[in-house]
């Protein structure tokens, strides 16, 4: 209570159907409220690991690191290739992406280094945006991950930031040679989930879905150790 009285490191401000506890979370607007604020002390995250955690979330087993290993290989084939519009400490732009990650800390997701250098107490973000790769590369790369040196991959770009407004100019799931009925049926989803907004998560939990903004609250949690 006296961290929500006080404010925390990261506010996350989403719109869409954000379903975690309004207790939990710190929220002070009510849930049928249009944007809801979001409390969150690790990781936020939008794009092909937001997913891979959605999956994973799905399932009662396996447990742990394996979890999250099965769902990133159940969501290789259809994973997004999506434009997104960020707005950097208040300067816009318009990329392509696999993922868009905000790190307050290092880790999240079984024990995946997102953000290896992320610092708590230093009052600021590490955005992390991964350029599309082709299944194979990602495979390659993925298990990287968990010692953080996928940062040293010409395709992750990581920068520093004190605000982050995230949003989908457009996604296409399905982009690859699967057959015309496999690419009808994902075009199909690709569209479905562009109307809905992609989903973000924070701490593990499904926050809601794009647009987005984060900022930091700099020295706004006590921790006694």
């Amino acid at each position: 209570r006296a961290g929500r009285t006080r404010g925390v490191d990261v506010l996350a401000v989403a719109g869409g159907d954000g379903t975690g506890s309004p207790e939990r979370n710190g929220s002070p607007r009510p849930p049928d409220g249009g944007d809801r604020e979001r409390v969150v002390l690790g990781v936020v995250s939008a794009g092909f690991d937001a997913l891979v955690n959605e999956r994973a979330n799905g399932w009662r087993w396996p447990r742990g690191r394996a979890r999250y290993v099965l769902a990133v290989a159940r969501e290789l084939p259809v994973r997004p290739r999506t434009t997104y519009r960020l707005v950097v400490d208040g300067v816009p732009e318009t990329r392509d992406a696999l993922l868009v990650a905000m790190a307050n800390t290092s880790s999240f997701g079984g024990g995946m280094r997102i953000a290896p250098d992320a610092d708590a107490g230093d009052g600021h973000l590490d955005l992390v945006v991964v350029d599309p790769l082709p299944a194979w590369e990602i495979a390659r790369v993925f298990p990287r991950v968990f010692s953080g040196t996928h940062v040293d991959h010409p395709a992750v770009s990581v920068r520093r930031a004190r605000s982050v407004e995230v949003a989908v100019v457009e996604e296409d799931r399905g982009h690859e040679h699967r057959g015309d009925e496999h690419r009808e049926d994902e075009h199909r989803r690709g569209e479905e989930r562009s109307v809905t907004g992609l989903p973000v998560y924070g701490d593990g939990e499904r926050l809601g879905t794009l647009p987005l903004a984060v900022r930091v609250r700099p020295r706004g949690l006590r921790v006694l150790a």
